[in-house]
């Protein structure tokens, strides 16, 4: 095989495989080699079938380059031994000794090597979101903040306590723990190993902008969707038992109730290996039940402890970010307010003063108020803003609130049922109007779309072809129709983009026409056009 070859690499993979397909003590990578035995006599009869094997197709060993019957040793970056597997102590240092990236290339490079080590660090995905989101832009320059130089120290600091990975046991009971935050997914794999859980894997990945929209409940299905697909290997042809914080997710497997696609293509997915989902215990989980007491620890503590206003005008004076509020034009009045030997600088625009809070006070002012009563998140919001002002005040709460494992855990996301409403039929032709969208199909004269159309009266359909979707497209379509065929009483549409805008909402007024979208992911609710399709 020639050097060069794009695809030599593969090729060469392929080879290896087919030769050592039969050889279940013996895995190779590439030209590395690594046979695992149970004792030395049987590591010889290894080493022995796996020389003539090789001999057999012609392959050729450097002996100067092998190492033979090492209880230990390094292989692929990891260090291999009979307890289990670790980060190569040498390949962590470099990666700790990294200063912060000044550029997009050299943060891309910082995040694939740590991402050759996430199986290791547990929750690795939410920690890195800050840095993901200045890798994922366009050119060279990145926006360095404090969050993401807070993340790429966190980073390094859970290198530094990399967890040891053990080896699978086929007779060891196995579980998956899964949980889900408003940016990240990820999963603890453990088996029992006597009296102890040990880990085995760990796998995270941050959500995508689409998913970070979901419920509680949908996230914390796809954490146990995409935990189960990523660890198949491990999990499969073996009876386990899925653990999850989520109370609700116990029970859907068994429930009856109404599903989007998505939710039955991961149940669908997730049945095939168990039908076995648990709410987590302390006893189950090490490490969720060590977090659920610091937490329980922390908010006792700051329930007695009450909000200290000197502190926090000390905390005012430390903080480079008071200056702005007394330059911003936003229309707010600041004013500063005597407590005894301090001054403490406060919001009066509602006639109260309400404290301006530095960063470092936010969170656990959230913590303190947000303890007392789980409510969501507008009356949280409304309640904290009656006290306090900090900039982002709004999108912190909200994602504080979506954070919180208490309300993810107790909180079911459930929806009434409503009867079907029948639709009384239209007074004539043409009066009543069901629209929907088709496509991107193939290309034909530069049109990729179709705009559907359906009276419902005499079930008369059309097809208008379109160059795109956009709103101003979807309008002059319409404005065809109504020059042959007249202004509708009513129109019924889903709840896509064009059908939502204020060019077709402001379009419908003028016409004196009545716009109906239908329920959310429940395209029946339109299946009058729908059937067209």
């Amino acid at each position: 095989m020639p050097f060069g070859l794009k695809n030599a690499a593969q090729s060469f993979q392929r080879l290896m495989d087919g030769v050592l397909r039969d050889v279940s003590f013996a895995f190779v990578y590439l030209d590395d080699i690594l046979v695992a035995s149970h004792s030395a006599k049987e590591h010889i009869q290894h080493l022995q079938q796996l020389f003539k094997l090789l001999s057999a197709n012609g392959l050729v060993i450097n002996k100067t380059k092998c190492v033979f019957g090492a209880k230990e040793l390094d292989f692929l970056g990891q260090h291999v031994s009979s307890t289990g597997i670790t980060p190569l102590p040498d390949r962590i240092s470099a990666l700790q000794e990294s200063k912060p990236p000044t550029d997009r290339t050299s943060l891309q490079r910082f995040l694939g090597m740590v991402n050759y080590y996430h199986r290791f660090l547990h929750g690795i995905a939410a920690t890195l979101a800050p840095l993901h989101a200045q890798a994922s832009g366009k050119g060279q320059k990145i926006d360095w903040s404090k969050e993401c130089q807070e993340a790429f120290d966190k980073t390094k600091e859970m290198l530094s306590k990399a967890v040891l990975l053990h080896h699978p046991r086929s007779d060891a009971v196995t579980s998956p723990t899964v949980d889900a935050s408003n940016t990240a997914i990820g999963s603890q794999l453990e088996q029992r190993h006597g009296r102890l859980w040990v880990p085995l894997a760990f796998f995270s990945r941050k959500l995508s902008g689409a998913e970070q929209k979901y419920s509680a409940f949908d996230r914390e299905l796809l954490a146990s969707y995409a935990a189960v697909k990523h660890l198949r290997h491990f999990l499969e042809g073996r009876p386990f038992t899925i653990f999850t914080d989520h109370k609700p997710l116990t029970t859907v497997l068994s429930s009856h109730s109404d599903r989007s696609p998505r939710q039955t293509k991961h149940l669908s997915f997730i049945s095939e290996f168990t039908s076995d989902i648990r709410h987590i215990k302390g006893k189950f989980n090490v490490v969720a039940d060590a977090l659920s007491r610091i937490n329980s620890v922390e908010k006792d503590d700051q329930h007695k402890e009450g909000i200290n206003f000197e502190k926090l005008a000390h905390a005012q004076e430390a903080s480079d970010e008071m200056a702005s509020y007394h330059t911003a034009k936003t229309g707010l009045v600041q004013k500063d307010i005597d407590i005894g030997p301090s001054t403490l600088l406060c919001n009066i625009s509602m006639g109260k003063p309400r404290p301006v809070l530095p960063t470092s006070w936010t969170h656990s002012i959230f913590n303190k108020i947000h303890s007392l009563s789980h409510t969501g998140v507008k009356p949280k919001q409304k309640a904290i803003a009656q006290r306090f002002v900090w900039n982002g005040m709004k999108r912190d709460i909200r994602r504080w609130c979506k954070e919180c494992p208490d309300c993810q855990a107790s909180k079911v996301h459930r929806h009434t049922r409503s009867p079907l409403v029948e639709r009384q039929p239209p007074s004539d032709r043409f009066r009543s109007l069901h629209v929907d969208l088709v496509g991107p199909l193939p290309e034909s004269h530069g049109m990729t779309y179709l705009f559907t159309i359906i009276d419902r009266f005499t079930r008369w359909p059309e097809a208008i072809p379109l160059p795109d979707t956009h709103a101003s497209t979807c309008a002059s379509a319409l404005h065809h129709w109504v020059a042959r065929f007249g202004v509708p009483e009513d129109i019924v549409s889903d709840h896509g983009r064009q059908f939502t805008s204020n060019l077709w909402s402001e379009l419908n007024k003028l016409l004196g026409t009545d716009t109906n979208t239908t329920t959310a992911y429940h395209p029946q609710a339109n299946g009058m056009v729908e059937r067209l399709h």
